[in-house]
């Protein structure tokens, strides 16, 4: 696995006040000031002079250090925007993309609705679309990069519905039938908005906006130090600022926003204006797979923190719950392929319902950038105690989710919680 650091440098420029009288004060046996020779007058003010212009240049290579420090941070990720127009000439249907002249398409309106042949997204780059010959419906799949409220929809000859990919109407939604012509489909340009598309009117054009969200991924794996990552994202200023998720099992991600802080505005770059984001999160030993999620869809990172020792990580128990854990006694524990892993503890609640606690172990997949339940354990509770342990499975860093008998009143019916979880790091046996 390639590792890299992040660096940050910050230059300070310090400005320096210089002060420098042209005229010599000395003092005579009766206090008073005698006029400098003229000649060391001048000698002085061109020093004078000549100190200023050198402190000048130096606070100028200062700043200008500074730029190319600020330019030249290492950012995790680049997110900006492609802005794109075409236009339809109603009468001649001659269609520019972006300024640049495209071809020609036709416009049908029918009862004062506009119609554009399907094979116009394609055409566009704005999605795929797939004709189903059988059923009459034609599905537009919208590309990722536009970040659509919705990605597909299906349109179907006739009918005023549309559709999701299997079939199902979409409540609350009416459009104006889609037709066939000479072996073409016609699509209404109504509710084009929820597949990320803006349509305009101004005779004699027609107009369609959409845009792009892209990103560069210049650090998809972050070397981490004491227990946290810190990496910064470079985004265009008119997006929103991307938030970062951490794994919390399960399938979940969850984050805070106080993970994240601006720290440089309005740098000019291939002309556009970016903002640069700090973000500093915790992580659990081993491969940390992190999410950046905004409206241009969803970004995953991975970091990886190795800490020098088990007591680096304590073991937390969420919340103040009704438990004391003996064993594991941190959060990370190391072992080799079928050495016994113990887990055992006390509850401190008298309660019928306390029968025995679940252990779900998920493996990290390092291609994919998550983890996948592979095993679940169950650990009776005897006596308000429980002890046990199993055997490491195959080599890998797993996630063991340790959960509650259930005894919290919910609707429903009794429910479990997460007590706790621990990093498994499985070595192989070496036999």
């Amino acid at each position: 696995m390639k590792k890299t650091c992040i660096y940050l440098f910050a230059v300070l420029a310090t400005a320096v006040c210089l002060a420098v009288s042209p005229v010599c004060l000395a003092s005579s046996p009766v206090g008073a000031m005698e006029p400098v020779p003229e000649e060391a007058q001048k000698a002085q003010e061109t020093k004078a002079v000549q100190a200023t212009e050198d402190m000048q240049e130096t606070q100028d290579a200062q700043e200008t250090q500074g730029v190319q420090d600020a330019q030249d941070v290492q950012d995790a990720v680049t997110m900006y925007l492609i802005k794109h127009t075409a236009q339809i000439h109603l009468q001649n249907g001659i269609v520019t993309l972006d300024g640049e002249y495209f071809g020609k398409e036709r416009i049908q309106f029918r009862n004062n609705r506009a119609f554009v042949p399907v094979r116009l997204l394609k055409d566009l780059n704005i999605g795929a679309i797939e004709w189903d010959a059988k059923h009459r419906e034609v599905k537009v799949t919208i590309a990722e990069e536009l970040g659509a409220p919705a990605q597909t929809a299906v349109y179907r000859v006739g009918s005023e519905h549309l559709y999701t990919e299997d079939r199902t109407a979409i409540p609350d939604v009416t459009i104006s039938p889609p037709f066939l012509e000479q072996g073409r489909v016609f699509i209404p340009l109504q509710h084009l908005s929820r597949l990320g598309v803006s349509v305009e009117f101004h005779k004699p054009y027609m107009t369609l906006h959409w845009t792009e969200k892209k990103f560069k991924i210049h650090t998809p794996v972050i070397e981490a130090k004491a227990g946290q990552a810190r990496f910064t994202v470079l985004y265009e200023s008119d997006m929103e600022a991307p938030i970062v998720l951490m794994y919390s099992g399960g399938g979940g991600w969850s984050g805070s926003s106080k993970f994240r802080k601006i720290i440089e505005q309005e740098i000019f770059k291939d002309g556009r204006t970016y903002t640069r984001m700090e973000y500093t999160v915790p992580l659990r030993p081993g491969p940390n797979p992190i999410l950046l999620s905004g409206v241009f869809g969803q970004i995953v990172l991975e970091t990886f923190w190795q800490p020098e020792t088990d007591e680096e990580v304590p073991l937390y128990v969420f919340e103040e719950w009704p438990v004391v854990f003996d064993l594991p006694r941190y959060g990370y524990v190391t072992a080799f392929e079928g050495e016994a892993v113990s887990v055992a503890g006390t509850i401190i609640l008298e309660n019928d319902l306390m029968d025995e606690i679940t252990l779900q172990l998920e493996k990290y997949d390092p291609v994919n950038k998550t983890y996948f339940q592979v095993e679940e354990i169950k650990i009776p509770i005897v006596g308000n105690q429980f002890s046990d342990a199993f055997p490491a499975p195959k080599p890998g860093t797993y996630l063991v989710h340790v959960y509650s008998p259930k005894y919290i009143p919910y609707i429903g019916g009794p429910a479990s919680t997460k007590w706790t979880q621990f990093v498994l790091d499985v070595q192989p046996s070496g036999r």
